[in-house]
């Protein structure tokens, strides 16, 4: 490599880093295994979340079997002025970071589904189906690889600007900022995602957890007309859903009528008075 000097006093410290990579990555190939093959032979998982999680933990196993030593070698490479070209060493990066943008996706989306599955456990439910799972994960894969590969396609980043992370090239400077974009897409997005459905997931438990306690704070004919409606409106949907197919919204709703005037009968004071304690 033309004018590439080697900065002997920290060659030391970065083979040292390079042994430790070496261990995290052997690590994390045999956990991430062992993690694929229990969702395997687990039988009490769904189907739909045995794709998505096997999706995730193939992403962790691929990042540490493949795109973490490709990304190490080519840091290596370049700061040993070794042979390889700067174009291998920019495209190991965006393999690597498409990966990273990848898990960072699954995280976000299984933030939605544990929100689903405290808020609307019957959407939670359908969205669980293997059809819609599959549909999911197709989507992040493209999202993901659009973002890194689609401005090579139109011009707004070379393989060389990226060489300045992986050795002593020199990209162009004007194209930094796409770079600081992309980057900040593929971190900033799936975070903000994950926040906002922990944080619904937080005001939910508190909601529930305060109207337990309102509750039980009521009188006896009051909280049992009240945990009646609680149980009506839960089976509802689901109901509706064994009964009538989805195309027929007309007799849906008449069901749904149907079902909302005798909840009503129901949880009518002088039927909760005779109920038994």
């Amino acid at each position: 490599m033309n004018n590439c000097t080697v900065d002997h006093d920290l060659a030391m410290p970065f083979l040292a880093y390079i042994a430790v990579s070496a261990i995290i990555y052997a690590a994390g190939t045999l956990c991430n295994l062992a993690c694929v093959w229990c969702l395997v032979h687990c039988s009490r998982t769904s189907i739909g979340m045995k794709v998505q999680l096997g999706c995730f933990f193939g992403l962790l196993l691929v990042q540490c079997a493949v795109s973490d030593p490709l990304v190490m070698t080519s840091l290596t490479s370049g700061f040993f002025c070794g042979s390889l070209q700067p174009a291998f060493r920019a495209c190991t990066l965006i393999f690597g970071n498409i990966v990273v943008d990848l898990e960072r996706c699954h995280f976000a989306a299984m933030a939605v589904y544990r929100l689903l599955a405290v808020r609307w456990p019957f959407v939670y439910k359908r969205a669980c189906e293997l059809r819609k799972v599959v549909v999911s994960e197709v989507v992040m894969a493209i999202s993901a690889t659009v973002t890194w590969v689609v401005p090579l396609f139109l011009k707004k980043l070379e393989l060389e600007d990226l060489s300045f992370l992986t050795g002593n090239g020199k990209g162009n400077p004007q194209t930094y900022s796409t770079i600081r974009l992309l980057f900040g897409l593929g971190y900033f997005v799936p975070l903000g995602v994950s926040l906002v459905s922990y944080v619904a997931i937080m005001i939910t438990i508190v909601q529930r957890r305060r109207k337990l306690q309102t509750r039980d704070s009521l009188p006896v004919a009051t909280a049992r007309r009240d945990q009646l409606h609680f149980i009506i409106q839960n089976y509802r949907e689901r109901l509706v859903e064994c009964i009538i197919p989805r195309h027929c919204r007309c007799k849906k709703q008449k069901i749904a009528a149907e079902i909302q005037q005798v909840e009503q009968e129901l949880t009518h004071p002088s039927v909760t008075s005779r109920m038994p304690s």
